[in-house]
């Protein structure tokens, strides 16, 4: 796997949002198409955007660049919304330091005996 350059250094109130174990591609999809129509990462509607995207944590979830996400996020995943993969908390913290101050960052955590 290649190494991982994580997020880039943030515009102002970059937004991140953080799944671990979501397993439909298809909700995964939908995550990557909400962010990037609220123009909270990646280009977003009118080419704005706010320079976050969706990081994935763990190998526990689906792939975000598989053939269903992809095609479930419209082609948000990668394209238009950036995508990062961390093994775990820690070593997104470590891409996330030095980055500058301001990260906005949501958790949505699918657990056992959750549907996703």
């Amino acid at each position: 796997q290649p190494s991982n350059p994580g997020p880039p250094s943030p515009t102002p109130s970059p937004f991140l949002l953080v799944t671990a174990g979501v397993q439909d591609p298809g909700n995964l999809g939908g995550l990557l198409r909400t962010l990037l129509a609220s123009g909270l990462a990646g280009g977003g509607p009118g080419g704005g955007g706010g320079g976050g995207g969706l990081a994935t944590l763990g190998p526990e979830g689906c792939d975000p660049m598989g053939p269903r996400c992809l095609r479930s996020s419209l082609g948000a995943a990668g394209f238009s919304v950036p995508v990062w993969s961390f093994g775990d908390v820690e070593e997104m913290e470590g891409c996330l330091d030095g980055r500058g101050p301001g990260w906005k960052v949501a958790v949505c955590h699918c657990g056992e005996g959750s549907t996703s």
